[in-house]
């Protein structure tokens, strides 16, 4: 990611938050965005993510991978979102959003359990994993 990576991520104001981790992480992250006045929607794809959501705005997600670009697109229309957020970028929506989102020039971040520190979560823009912006080799760390 360019930059600091929580300058980045603060930098929209209408969120729409993919699938996170198993747990209210996304809850939680949609919440923080709000209290700093972004605004935040979570997208639920199946009953554990809605038991995890108890963010007051959500939408639940449960047709095909192939329909999604379009629900992305006519979501947007409604609700003009700069910015996507998803944990892990190669689950089928997320690689799907992800395309949608570079067609459209709409911000995609990421969020990874850490690379180098375990119990911490990583968040890069673009991706991450096999798509991070770190460089492949490691001779960068010293």
């Amino acid at each position: 990611m360019q930059g600091n990576a929580l300058t980045v991520l603060l930098s929209g104001k209408k969120y729409l938050l993919l699938q996170g981790p198993m747990g209210p992480f996304f809850n939680d992250v949609a919440e923080w965005l709000e209290s700093l006045g972004r605004n935040a929607v979570n997208v639920v794809f199946n009953g554990g993510d809605r038991f995890y959501c108890r963010h007051r705005q959500y939408l639940a997600y449960y047709q095909t991978p192939k329909e999604f670009p379009g629900w992305l697109r006519d979501l947007h229309r409604q609700y003009d979102f700069d910015t996507i957020l998803c944990f892990g970028d190669c689950r089928p929506l997320h690689k799907e959003a992800k395309r949608w989102a570079k067609s459209k020039g709409i911000r995609f971040l990421a969020f990874e359990e850490g690379y180098l520190r375990p119990q911490f979560i990583t968040v890069e823009e673009g991706g991450v994993n096999a798509y991070s912006s770190l460089p492949a080799r490691s001779g960068f760390l010293s």
